[in-house]
């Protein structure tokens, strides 16, 4: 009987669809700490998007996205990119990536890859007529990625701006004890790149919105997917941090 040729070892063939993160781990934990012991943990240090929920079934951590953990790793982004499409909404802060020099750095990389993109700059917590405006102004654009680097409000604003391109109303109406719609999850993929370490927006599927005056308000847009598909978390961002 003929023996059968072995296959050659090689490289396999290079994907030419849309990026798509690895698949969901769930790991069980005896209880609740233990559960977001490791959760804050892999936060740090996993390459996996994992999700974390305990034995009695009755407390779930939900996933996390995948992370890229390193001194130098915002080079990482212009390799991601592509993975997406090559038409990108940047969402920024107000001063600081643009007095550090880093937004002129990246604007020169994306410029020489051909990449197109747009941006805009978040100067303060997202409101709810912040997303509204910036919905309307680029809905049209067709973007194939949404990226937040800055603080937890920049975050914030990019995750909600990525959940509501795909509707047509207010953001209002998705926000828990405010309107009467529950998001679906359906949105514009969304890479976040924090420059501060504190509210951990980066690996949480909710968004923080406040309104502010007689009626104001802080209110979350919440679903599991609103967690950001990709975390790029470079140290050397954080560096004039206090």
């Amino acid at each position: 009987m003929a023996k059968k040729k072995a296959k050659k070892k090689g490289k396999g063939k290079r994907r030419t669809g849309p990026y798509v993160p690895p698949v969901v781990t769930r790991v069980k934990f005896p209880s609740k700490r233990l559960g977001e012991m490791f959760g804050r943990i892999v936060g740090v240090l996993g390459n996996d998007r994992m999700e974390v929920f305990c034995e009695d079934g009755k407390h779930r951590m939900g996933r996390i996205p995948y992370i890229i953990f390193g001194a130098g790793k915002l080079n990482e982004l212009y390799n991601i990119i592509p993975k997406f499409g090559k038409n990108v909404l940047f969402i920024i802060g107000g001063n600081s990536l643009k007095k550090s020099g880093k937004w002129d750095d990246i604007t020169s990389i994306l410029e020489n890859k051909s990449i197109n993109f747009s941006s805009t700059s978040i100067s303060s917590e997202p409101s709810p007529s912040l997303v509204d405006e910036a919905t309307a102004k680029f809905r049209d654009k067709c973007f194939d990625l949404v990226v937040g680097i800055g603080g937890g409000s920049v975050i914030d604003a990019g995750k909600a701006i990525s959940a509501m391109l795909p509707k047509n109303n207010s953001i209002k109406n998705y926000l828990e004890g405010i309107g009467e719609k529950s998001h679906d999850g359906i949105k514009v993929p969304y890479i976040a790149i924090p420059t501060t370490s504190g509210t951990g927006s980066e690996a949480t599927k909710n968004a923080v919105i406040s309104e502010v005056g007689p009626d104001g308000f802080k209110k979350s847009l919440r679903h599991d997917n609103l967690i950001p598909d990709v975390a790029i978390i470079d140290p050397q961002l954080m560096i004039s941090c206090p």
